[in-house]
């Protein structure tokens, strides 16, 4: 792989975008994601890094191979600097954080969190997706999935360090502890805090209006599905 990218950056701006489509052609790509688009946005100027959009748009134009851009919401000033970017994007789809504000949204977030779980290298689960945990969770993360991620990372690096069977509710209180977020609107570490006063604090009541506390039976990841 390493030959290959150097391969690739040799020569001139043209020669390098006439053998990236050789190899996007090779290769049979079928579909190309561009991540952390908004960065097309220089953090100085503010402008549109035009070259590079450019580059993109040729891409496009030239394989004819579909690309999804992915950014943050910051990505827009993109399309408002350059309406030829825009004219060839021809759908923008915006990722909304979870919500638990109905019994189904909240059980789309425990499913989340049950996949998760699923993954983990671990020996046990760690029952991310049981109730009580999916609401300490959204305390966390106010349904932001990468704060959701970002501490179930951390809070998995430790428990791997220390040889345990599965993440702990210390893991998750410490790792949100040393990063709460950005996302969060928490009344204290959610992780530590006691179930029902956790309940009263703004951002859950606020979350789960028209929705009751009564105890599910899907306490553990296996039950989710």
């Amino acid at each position: 792989e390493d030959d290959v990218s150097d391969e690739l950056l040799k020569g001139s701006l043209p020669a390098i975008r006439k053998r990236l489509y050789k190899y996007i052609a090779v290769a049979e790509v079928k579909l190309i994601i561009l991540d952390e688009f908004q960065h097309l946005i220089s953090s100085k100027s503010k402008k549109v890094l035009n070259d590079i959009a450019d580059t993109i748009k040729t891409i496009i134009n030239e394989t004819k191979v579909p690309v999804i851009l992915v950014g943050t919401t910051k990505a827009n000033e993109v399309f408002v600097e350059n309406p030829e970017m825009a004219r060839r994007i021809s759908e923008k789809i915006r990722l909304k954080p979870f919500s638990i504000s109905s019994e189904v949204e909240l059980k789309t977030y425990r499913k989340f969190l049950a996949h998760i779980d699923k993954s983990l290298p671990f020996i046990n689960y760690s029952d991310l997706a049981q109730l009580e945990m999916s609401i300490r969770f959204f305390a966390a993360s106010n349904g932001y999935i990468d704060d959701t991620m970002r501490i179930i990372q951390d809070a998995g690096y430790t428990a791997i360090h220390e040889n345990k069977d599965s993440i702990t509710l210390k893991d998750l209180a410490d790792a949100f502890e040393n990063n709460p977020g950005q996302n969060q609107q928490a009344e204290g570490n959610p992780f530590i805090a006691n179930y029902d006063e956790l309940k009263k604090w703004t951002c859950i009541e606020n979350a789960q209006m028209g929705i009751t506390h009564k105890q599910s039976n899907l306490r553990k990841t296996s039950d989710i599905f």
